[in-house]
C-alpha cells in the first residue's frame, strides 16, 4: 500500500486536543459529540441510528439545557427518531466540527469520506449549506492529513459534482480572492451563518499563517457561531499539527488520554497496515 504520511498520527492527535480545547471555550457540547461520533468510526461499519443514539445518551448524562439549539435538536432527535427537517425550525451549526474525526477515519477514501460528512451532518440539520459545508471542511482537512496543502479544488469539485447549494459553492470559490487581512471582516456575498461560518473556517486555512491570530478573529469575528471556532481550530490542527498551539483551556488528564486513544484508533498505523 502507499506510504502513510509521517506526520498523521501526531496531527490527528492535534486536531481532536484542538477541538477539545476549542469546545470548551466556545461550544462545550461540540467536542463530546464529535469525539461520540469518532468512536464509532473507529469501529466501523458505521450505523447512524447508533451515533444519534449515542448523542441522545449524552445530552442526558451531560444535562444539554433544551433551551439552547443542541438541545433541541438532540431532545428532537430522542423524540421523533429521525434527522431534522425544514419545518421544524432547528438551527445550529453543530454539524460543522464533526467533519474532523470524519476525515481522521476516511481521509484514504474520498468515498467513504463524502458519504459519512453528509450524513453525520444530516442528523444534525436540514440545511443544505451545513451538510455539504461540513462535507467542504472534511475534504480540506484530509487534504491535510494526506500531506498536501491546496484544498480549494478538491472541495470545489467535491460540492460541484453533488448539487451542493450554489451560494455555498460560489461563496467558496471566492476564498482565494478573499484577501481582507486580519482583523477585517470578510466580504462575503451572503450574510446567513452557515456559508459565513463554513466559508471563514476555510478562509483562515488558506490564508492565515498564525493560529493565534486565527483563533482571536473568530472570537471577535461577528455572525461565525461557537461551532464554525471549533471547526476552524480542529482544521487549523490538521495542516499545522502540534506547531504554534493556539491559546485556550489545558485539557485535562483524562480528556487528552482520551483524544490521544481515539487518534490512535482513528489514524495509527494499525488501522491502515504498515506505515512503511
Amino acid at each position: 500500500m502507499a506510504t502513510l504520511p509521517s506526520t498523521l498520527l501526531p496531527r490527528a492527535r492535534a486536531i481532536l486536543h484542538a477541538l477539545a480545547a476549542a469546545a470548551e471555550s466556545g461550544a462545550p457540547d461540540a467536542a463530546p459529540l464529535a469525539l461520540e461520533l469518532g468512536e464509532l468510526l473507529a469501529s466501523p461499519p458505521v450505523d447512524f441510528a447508533r451515533v444519534a443514539a449515542g448523542w441522545v445518551r449524552l445530552a442526558r448524562e451531560r444535562r444539554v439545557p433544551t433551551s439552547e439549539p443542541t438541545g433541541r435538536l438532540l431532545r428532537h432527535l430522542s423524540m421523533e427518531q429521525r434527522p431534522p427537517v425544514a419545518d421544524d425550525g432547528l438551527t445550529t451549526l453543530v454539524g460543522l466540527p464533526l467533519a474532523l474525526p470524519v476525515a481522521l477515519a476516511t481521509f484514504h477514501s474520498p468515498r467513504d469520506l463524502l458519504g459519512t460528512a453528509y450524513h453525520a451532518a444530516r442528523l444534525t440539520s436540514a440545511d443544505e449549506r451545513v451538510t455539504w459545508g461540513t462535507v467542504a471542511i472534511a475534504v480540506a482537512a484530509a487534504r491535510y492529513l494526506l500531506d498536501k496543502r491546496d484544498f480549494i479544488p478538491d472541495v470545489i469539485e467535491a460540492l460541484g459534482v453533488n448539487s451542493a447549494p450554489p451560494g455555498l459553492l460560489d461563496a467558496i470559490r471566492r476564498v482565494p480572492v478573499l484577501r481582507a487581512g486580519l482583523p477585517g471582516p470578510l466580504a462575503l456575498p451572503s450574510s446567513d451563518p452557515a456559508t459565513r461560518g463554513v466559508v471563514s473556517v476555510l478562509w483562515l486555512a488558506h490564508w492565515e499563517p498564525n493560529r493565534t491570530r486565527a483563533t482571536a478573529w473568530l472570537a471577535a469575528e461577528a455572525g461565525v457561531e461557537g461551532y464554525a471556532a471549533v471547526a476552524a481550530s480542529g482544521l487549523l490542527a490538521a495542516r499545522d499539527g502540534w506547531s504554534d498551539p493556539p491559546p485556550g483551556p489545558v485539557l485535562d488528564d483524562d480528556m487528552r488520554q482520551r483524544c490521544d486513544d481515539l487518534a490512535a484508533r482513528l489514524a495509527g498505523p494499525t488501522r491502515f497496515g504498515s506505515a512503511s
